[in-house]
Formats: structure tokens, sequence, C-alpha cells
């Protein structure tokens, strides 16, 4: 309509040809610079013009999903209706001039839009999979004595048994109170206290083996690593653009840092290389892990147990986590204690990711050999019945942090009292807000130094056949070797519906591919 309303046809002629109410085309034209816009925005085979206010929303309602489910933290179909609902709030210009899909008294969040919704994206079975507020508590009573005799049925020792699991860090926050947090709120643009790592953390039932931690930037190559060689570090250096643990990523920290440090743990131990792998069910923990490794049995709790017996979740991560914000006052400390004539913000932009691994590797060698095994006690209570020692209370710890703090003697940190570090500890957990979520969107990739590695990969013609090629050979692949003909064709008609998109964008690219002159194809005749 707007094409040929350019080209100067009348809305009457227009509203015949589309059987529409002139009105209708009147109203369209009016709206003629967000339809061009949300187009151009949208994929090559989209159809529909949608409010871009919902097209914003879906986006980050799907960030937010993917991040509590990061999180385990509880999620149902009532909760992402209402989310929805105050994120198109937020992202809804306030004019609301968009003729569109959400006319007469704005977005619903209606139970069709959410089937809709879920099907655009694969949300197929949106579970609750909390922690303390949705713990099963009847199954966490039975399977300690489920596991023990796991344990007992593999002859697995303490030194052979290990637990792992994923935590956010946000490691430049700062609590409320201190100069450096106001000043940052108030200020544009991308707030450090918003930056976050995710860690994976490892460690064994007898408490004398810490595994190198899988740590995720949003970065390879942050200007801070330059030059750095990412196998050396005393992390297992990953990226992805939000931080996010996959299954991929994981089954490459399993593979390729997990397998061969418990191998070399257990030969200095003079114990036989076989170990049992504790983890919980979140999305990036796969089954396959299962069959990954023959040495290594991996076994999941039940759902929704996770904080009530997983080891890491009674104590491990938290002390770990409060070391880590002692130190870094520490440093701030030191510094200005070095530097009199250095502030606290001018010493607190000096500390950068490098140093964050530094000081991520300190607080891990901080933590007891008592709080790693008490940790178990849960889960598994015969290990800990001889050993009644506590680990470090957290309120000791919490006042230790803010007596350093006080000794900074500026910028609010001589107000900081414990409350104060548990507060910013808390908010290590905390569901992301809409404004949040809309500067993870509007979030642009971080300044890297040029990679040694392989050049980057384009989303074009050539890369996209040949994606779609190895997802048909994967399907011949599975119907060559399964006996069973049905389970197969299942698995190639999902893979189809899958690679569906691909598929479209694949016939867009070869439409708007250049063609070749048809004299191409002749020889010249020979000069007589």
């Amino acid at each position: 309509m707007l094409d040929r309303l350019r080209l100067g046809e009348s809305f009457a002629s227009i509203s015949r040809s589309f059987n529409v109410n002139e009105s209708t085309v009147r109203s369209i034209k009016k709206s003629e610079d967000k339809i061009r816009s949300s187009v151009a925005s949208t994929s090559l085979s989209a159809k529909i013009v949608r409010d871009p206010a919902v097209e914003k929303m879906e986006v980050a309602l799907s960030l937010w999903i993917e991040d509590r489910n990061q999180k385990r933290m509880p999620l149902s179909g009532p909760m992402v209706r209402e989310k929805a609902k105050r994120l198109y709030a937020h992202f809804k210009e306030p004019d609301g001039s968009f003729s569109g899909e959400c006319t007469d008294g704005g977005f619903q969040a209606s139970e069709g839009w959410f089937n809709k919704f879920k099907v655009r994206q694969s949300l197929h079975n949106i579970k609750i999979i909390g922690e303390a507020a949705s713990a099963d508590t009847a199954a966490a009573g039975r399977y300690p004595e489920e596991f023990a005799n796991l344990v007992a049925d593999g002859e697995y020792k303490p030194e052979q048994v290990f637990n792992a699991d994923e935590t956010a860090l946000f490691w430049k926050r700062m609590p409320n109170k201190t100069f450096i947090s106001k000043s940052e709120k108030s200020a544009p643009g991308f707030k450090a206290a918003k930056d976050r790592v995710t860690l994976l953390l490892c460690s064994n039932a007898s408490g004398d083996c810490v595994i190198k931690p899988l740590m995720l930037y949003r970065s390879f190559n942050p200007r801070a690593l330059k030059n750095q060689n990412k196998d050396n570090l005393p992390v297992f250096w990953r990226a992805n653009k939000k931080a996010w643990v996959t299954s991929a990523i994981f089954c490459d920290w399993f593979r390729n840092c997990f397998v061969s440090e418990v191998e070399t743990y257990l030969k200095k131990q003079n114990l036989d290389f076989k170990a049992l792998l504790v983890l919980d069910n979140a999305p990036g923990h796969p089954r396959e892990l299962e069959t990954m490794h023959p040495n290594i049995k991996v076994t999941f709790l039940p759902p929704n147990t996770t904080a009530l017996l997983q080891p890491m979740d009674q104590g491990i991560i938290q002390a770990f986590k409060l070391y880590y914000i002692r130190r870094t006052f520490k440093i701030i400390l030191d510094n200005m204690e070095c530097n009199p004539d250095m502030n606290v913000m001018e010493c607190w932009k000096k500390f950068d990711i490098a140093k964050c691994i530094v000081n991520i590797k300190e607080s891990l060698e901080e933590l007891k050999l008592h709080t790693l095994k008490c940790c178990w006690k849960k889960l598994w209570p015969a290990l800990t019945a001889e050993n009644d020692e506590e680990s470090v209370h957290p309120q000791i710890l919490t006042a230790n942090i803010a007596e350093i703090a006080n000794g900074i003697g500026r910028d609010g940190f001589e107000q900081i009292e414990s409350s104060d570090i548990q507060e910013l500890l808390e908010s290590q957990n905390e569901d992301l807000t809409e404004t949040d979520l809309e500067e993870m969107l509007n979030s642009q990739p971080i300044e890297e130094e040029a990679s040694t590695s392989t050049g980057k990969v384009t989303f074009n013609l050539k890369n996209l056949s040949e994606g779609l090629r190895m997802a048909n050979e994967l399907c011949d692949f599975f119907m060559n070797i399964d006996p069973s003909m049905e389970r197969s064709l299942i698995f190639k008609r999902q893979i189809a519906n899958a690679t569906a998109v691909y598929q479209s964008e694949l016939k867009e690219l070869l439409k708007t591919a250049k063609q070749e002159k048809i004299t191409k194809f002749f020889k010249p005749l020979p000069k007589p």
C-alpha cells in the first residue's frame, strides 16, 4: 500500500484494491515511518508488521527468561505474562501513536499471545525450576540415602566426588552508600556495576581439590588481557555475548579442564582415575554428560532440590563472594595507602578484568578446607559426621569487610556497616529490571584486541548453505545408525522445523544474489 501511495495512487483506489476502508489506508499512511523502520529491522522473510514496542518487549522477555533459567530462579506462565506487560509499558512510546497489533486498551499479554510467543521463542515447556521458593523438601529428604548407595556402589572416596555450580559475579559492584555507586547511577551510558561474569566453581568432598573455574565474560579479547595467552590464565576463559553458560561451553570445560585436572589430582593421591560429578538440572548441563567419559560418572540432583542439597549452594559460593568483596576493598585500601594523592574513583577505574581474574584466583585460595567439607553435610551426612567443625560464620566476615571499608575513610566507605555488605552480597542474585534489560538490548560489544585466531565468520550465502548442508548430513547420519526408523524420522522433522527460518533466509539471499550476465556463458566465435 505504502509503495503504491508513494507512486501517486489515490487512497480510494488502494482501498478498493485491498477491500478495506479508505480510513484504514490513511491510518497506515500516517504510520509510514514506523512501519518501514519495523520492516527494515526484521528478517527479509517477515510479512507481518508489528508494534515496535512488542518486538522489543519480546526480545527483552526472552533475555529475562534465559537469565532466570541460568540462575534457577522460579519461573511460570503467569510470571512471564506479568513481566511482558511491564516490559511493554516500559518500551511503549508515550503518545501510543502506532496503529498495529496492540490497540484498544494496549497490550494485554493474553493467553493467545503467550502461546504464540512460546512457539516463536521455542519455549515449549516453561517449568518452575526454582531454588528455595519452590524446593521439593520430600525429594530432598529421600535423595541423600540414594546418593549414599550410589557412592557405595561405585566405591568412591571423598576425594573422587565433585560438585560444580554456576554463579553470577558483578565484579565491579560497590555498596549503595559509596560515592562510586551513587555517581555511576546518575551517569549516562554503560554501568560498570552491571558488568557481569559467570563463574563455574567446582570442588571435591574432601575439600582439598578446587578445579580451575570456568569464567565467562562478554568479550574474549578485552583490552586488559592484551598479549595474554588465555590458556595460561588461572581460570578456564571463555566468552559469549551475554556471559551465559551454554551446553557447549559446559561440555568444553568438562572435556578440556575438569577431566584432566581430576586425573592429575587423583594420580598424586595414588587413587584410581574414576570420579563422580554431582550437578543440578540447569539448562547448561546436558544429559549427554552421563556418557561423555568412561571414568567420570555424572549424576543429577532431583529437580527443585538445589537450594536444599547442592554443596556449592550450602555456603561455598557465599564464602567465595565474601572473600572476593574483602579482597576488593583491600585493593582499594592498599592503593590509597601507597598513594595518598589518589582518590577512590581513580583507584577503582584501574580495577580491570585482568585484576578481577587475579582476585578470583586468590579468593578461591582463601576457601578453608573445613568450609569445603562441611557444605556436603546435607547431601552426604555420613561424610561430615566425624567433623562437626563449622565454617567461618558469614556475620564474622561481613563485619571484617565493613571494618576494612571504614579504613578507606572517605567517599562513603566510612559509613559502611555489616548490613551494607550483606545487601551487596544479595544484590549479586537480583532479578533483571526493565531498565537492565533495555541496557542489555542496547549494549555494544566492548572494545577488543585483534584476535590471532581464525577470522570472523560472517552470515552470508556460502556459510548459510554450509550450515544447512551439515544439518542435512546430521539427519542422514541418524537415519543410517538408528534401528528405529520412526524415531529418526521424528528427529529429521524436528531439525527441519528448527532450520526453517534459515531456509527462508537462504531463499531470500538467493533471490538478491547478483545475477551473472547471460553473455558470460557464451564463448566468442573464432576469428575467420
